[in-house]
């Protein structure tokens, strides 16, 4: 019996909206400067759903400096137009990897057992100084972390959802096509979410009424 580990797969996203504004149904169209990615996604937190209720994934935050709102607002886009930030404050990124378990007999080979992994991380801004800032900034950033973070969970919930138990049609697979099954099906997985995310864009940038 010998375990295999197979490539994992990974996907990188960025998901962040326009820096949050006093009227969040104002905010203006982003530009295509990585500063300001697309618009967020209005999202509702759906109960058993959220960042917390994924398994194997981590949130991490990072500090956003100012006190005012047009402060706040030119702090977060510096930080996400600086470089060196380009991989580290991106919104989530994923992992997808299996273990597979085969059995060899004769010339024949199958897998016997196949075990998937998925893991995420997700990096949330949040106010360096939450305690100095007026009570309507701190309602407007807090709508604004909170529709972000419930974009990232739909996202990542999606993907969640798609991946699960797709292990399982390794077992009984011939040894070498193993492999290749998977990385098509991670292909397939990677398909759906990025149409679903562009889905939920689309559906966001459209007039209300």
């Amino acid at each position: 019996m010998l375990i295999i580990t197979l490539v994992a797969a990974s996907a990188l996203a960025q998901a962040y909206g326009n820096t949050p504004s006093a009227k969040a149904t104002a905010a203006a169209p982003a530009p295509a400067a990585a500063s300001a990615p697309a618009a967020p996604v209005m999202t509702v937190a759906v109960p058993g759903r959220t960042l917390k209720d994924l398994p194997d994934t981590s949130v991490i935050h990072y500090p956003v400096p100012g006190r005012k709102m047009p402060e706040i607002q030119q702090s977060l886009k510096a930080l996400l137009a600086d470089p060196a930030n380009k991989e580290r404050l991106r919104l989530y990124n994923w992992s997808i990897g299996t273990q597979f378990t085969k059995r060899t007999t004769g010339p024949t080979c199958v897998v016997t057992n196949a075990k998937l992994t998925l893991t995420a991380k997700v990096n949330i801004p949040r106010l360096a100084e939450p305690t100095k800032v007026k009570k309507q900034v701190l309602a407007d950033w807090t709508s604004y972390v909170t529709n972000v973070e419930n974009d990232a969970a739909a996202s990542l919930w999606f993907l969640h959802d798609r991946i699960r138990g797709a292990d399982q049609a390794l077992v009984g697979q011939p040894c070498d096509k193993a492999s290749g099954i998977w990385n098509a099906k991670l292909e397939a997985v990677q398909s759906e979410l990025t149409a679903f995310v562009a889905q939920r864009a689309l559906a966001a940038s459209r007039p209300a009424g």
